[in-house]
């Protein structure tokens, strides 16, 4: 889900876990510092991708930009 504000893009990521144990591996213990790491290193990932895709799309906006104004002169 996202939505713009102004000239921000928020986006709301909702994601889950699970184990491969096919029930065997019995209650897996929480443990907030790995949950807080991996939250970090998803978000950061996608944070670098979504750099790079909205760098890109500004450099075609702006080389459209320009295209334009020499057509109109």
């Amino acid at each position: 889900m996202y939505g713009y504000l102004g000239k921000m893009l928020f986006i709301d990521l909702v994601y889950e876990l699970t184990v491969n144990t096919l029930g065997a591996a019995g209650e897996i213990p929480c443990n907030a510092s790995m949950d807080r790491a991996y939250d970090q290193c998803v978000l950061s990932e996608i944070g670098d991708a979504l750099q790079v895709k909205l760098a890109t799309a500004a450099i075609a906006a702006a080389s459209q930009a320009t295209a334009s104004q020499q057509n109109k002169a």
